[in-house]
C-alpha cells in the first residue's frame, strides 16, 4: 500500500522553536498523539512540557502518527505512521526517517542502551537495530503480545497470551523471546489492551485491566499499581500508563486529562492549559533526560 508521506512532512518546521538555547539544559517535555479540531482531523504527535507550556504539533497531513516513544538520550522519538510502518524524528536537528514500511508495525520501543528497538508486527514480537536494519521476530516469543517496554538487566516487558484467553505479564530474553520471569498478577484483559509499564527502576509495575462498573455499557478499563514482585495490584484511577524518568510519578491521559500522579503520595496534578479542540488520546512518553 502507498504510504502517506505528506503526514510527516510537517515535522521539520516545527522543532526548531522548540530546542534549547546554547548552553541552557533542556526542559523536559512528554509527547502524546492527538486529533485536531475537535477529532475531525487525523491523529498527529504533539509535545508539551509538564506545566502545560510549549505546546507544538510534530507531525502534519493526512496520515495518523501514534505510540511514541522517547530514545533514551531525549533527543529521538520513535513512533508509528498509522500503514506506513515505523519511523523517528529527530527534536533537536528536525527531520525524520523512515525504519520500517510493514503496515502492521506498531508499539515501538528503545532499549536502555538505545542501540535497539523492540516492536509489534502482526501481533508478534519483533526487534531490529536502532536504525530500522536486521528486524527479526523472536521466535519463542509467546503471540499474541501487547506494547513492549524494557527492563533495566536488557530483557522485553510485555502482556502476551500466555494459555488461550489468559493473560500474563512476563520477562522475555531480548535474544530469542524465551519467557525468563512471569509475573504473578491476574489479568483479565486481551494483552493489545493492557499497556504495562514498568518503572525505570524496576520494582514497580503499571497496566491496564477490566474493572468492574456496573453503570458501563460496555467494558471499562482502569490503572492498576503493583509491586513487581507480588501478585496483586491496587486501582488507582484510568488511563494508558508511563513512568517518569526518576521512577516516582506515572503520566497517563484519562477522559482527555493528563494527570502526573506521585505514586507515594497518590496525589494527581493535572497538565493544564491544553486547548479544548484537542482531543488526546493513545500512549504518552516522557522525555527521559
Amino acid at each position: 500500500m502507498k504510504v502517506k508521506v505528506v503526514a510527516l512532512l510537517g515535522v521539520l518546521a516545527v522543532m526548531a522553536g522548540g530546542t534549547a538555547s546554547a548552553g541552557r539544559p533542556a526542559a523536559r517535555w512528554i509527547v502524546f498523539p492527538a486529533s485536531p479540531d475537535n477529532g475531525t482531523d487525523g491523529q498527529h504527535l504533539y509535545r508539551v512540557r509538564l506545566d502545560g507550556s510549549g505546546l507544538q504539533q510534530l507531525t502534519f497531513g493526512h496520515g495518523t502518527s501514534i505510540d511514541p516513544a522517547f530514545s533514551p538520550d531525549g533527543k529521538r522519538v520513535v513512533y508509528a505512521a498509522g500503514e506506513g510502518g515505523l519511523f523517528v524524528i529527530n527534536l533537536d536537528r528536525g527531520g525524520w526517517r523512515r525504519l520500517t514500511a510493514n503496515p502492521c508495525d506498531h508499539s515501538p520501543t528503545w532499549s536502555p542502551d538505545g542501540t535497539r528497538i523492540a516492536f509489534v508486527r502482526c501481533h508478534h514480537l519483533y526487534v531490529m537495530r536502532a536504525d530500522g536494519k536486521r528486524p527479526r521476530r523472536l521466535p519463542y516469543a509467546p503471540a499474541p503480545v501487547g506494547r513492549p517496554s524494557w527492563r533495566p538487566g536488557g530483557r522485553i516487558f510485555v502482556a502476551a497470551a500466555a494459555i488461550p484467553g489468559a493473560t500474563q505479564l512476563a520477562e522475555l530474553s531480548a535474544g530469542d523471546g524465551h519467557v525468563k520471569r512471569r509475573l504473578r498478577f491476574e489479568v483479565l484483559a486481551r494483552p493489545d489492551q493492557v499497556y504495562p509499564a514498568l518503572s525505570p527502576d524496576g520494582k514497580l509495575v503499571a497496566f491496564l485491566d477490566l474493572h468492574p462498573c456496573a453503570d458501563c455499557r460496555y467494558e471499562d478499563y482502569g490503572l492498576y499499581l503493583g509491586s513487581a514482585s507480588a501478585s496483586k495490584a491496587r486501582f488507582i484511577d484510568g488511563g494508558i500508563p508511563s513512568w517518569s524518568p526518576d521512577s516516582k510519578r506515572l503520566i497517563y491521559n484519562y477522559r482527555g486529562v493528563f494527570n502526573v500522579r506521585s505514586v507515594v503520595t497518590g496525589t494527581a496534578t493535572p497538565i493544564t492549559g491544553l486547548p479544548s479542540s484537542l482531543i488526546v488520546s493513545g500512549p504518552v512518553t516522557w522525555q527521559p533526560r
